[in-house]
């Protein structure tokens, strides 16, 4: 290389490069901010797509879960209709369905238990002139004594302690071997009290005994004097003593919990009822007599 060459290489190098390597450096370049840009896109829609396949399989599994749901509820509806059905329309006795399971054709399956005795429990709602029954005894063995010597009451109306609650009951002697019916002498065998409502202050009823078993008849008595307003939230307690504070179990009194389930989902139903039908309110029309009827 001769003096005039080397001279020519200077003056590039102090020049800078040339314009060609500029333009191939901007491309590069370029091409890496399209190449990040490209990644970038891609991993948001791979994060939407993500995101939105979440939801769907979500939604997917809440959707057969509520369906496997109703299932589950009209498994748990049949084994509750079915110890309905054995308790009052059969006679079964409660030890006899007190815990089992069954399952119906389409996979479903039930569970069910049944517990006797109840600490209290409501009435929600008695019309004027409307009653019910409180059985105070244990209907599979009428002469097994309970030992419920007073029941409460305690009520709402809307007529700031206008309504009239009007009780009446049977009794018998619970002797434990045995039951005679009816009594050789029916005096004190039948009684009628009433109470206007007190109220904030329940109504103890303490003339019971222990050694005898009661059907109570509560029923809302309308008058022209006590006016024609509803009882409400009728609220029913028995006791082991004589002021209303030992408190059991009203013996006829039945729980029954039924859990259906169906492919992983589970319904539960409960039931709360009186182990004997109540009388129908045509009875109230009856005519009783302890003697024959002569015209």
């Amino acid at each position: 290389m001769n003096g005039s060459d080397w001279i020519r290489t200077l003056k590039v190098c102090k020049n800078g490069p040339s314009r060609s390597v500029m333009k191939i450096s901007r491309r590069i370049g370029e091409r890496g901010t399209v190449l990040l840009l490209s990644l970038f896109v891609l991993s948001s829609v791979m994060l939407a797509a993500t995101a939105v396949s979440a939801i769907i399989i979500r939604d997917l599994r809440a959707s057969r879960l509520v369906d496997s749901g109703h299932l589950a509820f009209y498994a748990a509806e049949s084994g509750l209709e079915q110890a309905l059905y054995l308790l009052r329309r059969t006679d079964t006795l409660l030890n006899a369905i007190k815990s089992g399971d069954g399952s119906l054709n389409n996979n479903s399956a039930w569970r069910r238990q049944v517990l006797a005795g109840e600490p209290e429990f409501y009435i929600p709602l008695l019309k004027p002139n409307d009653f019910t029954e409180i059985d105070l005894f244990d209907p599979e063995n009428l002469a097994a004594k309970q030992n419920i010597e007073s029941i409460s009451f305690e009520w709402q109306d809307n007529c700031n302690g206008c309504t009239t609650l009007e009780t009446s009951y049977a009794q018998w002697l619970a002797v434990g071997s045995g039951l005679t019916w009816p009594p050789v002498d029916y005096k004190d065998t039948f009684w009628k009290f009433q109470r206007q409502r007190s109220l904030g202050v329940p109504w103890c009823l303490n003339d019971l005994t222990a050694d005898f078993n009661y059907r109570f008849r509560v029923k809302n008595l309308a008058t022209p004097v006590t006016a024609a307003e509803p009882i409400k939230n009728l609220r029913v307690r028995v006791w082991g003593n004589n002021d209303c504070t030992a408190a059991k179990d009203v013996p006829s009194r039945v729980f029954i919990n039924v859990t259906g389930n169906f492919a992983g989902a589970e319904q539960k139903l409960t039931a709360a009822m009186q182990r004997a039908e109540p009388l129908s309110a045509l009875w109230n029309y009856v005519l009783w007599s302890e003697g024959d009827i002569v015209k």
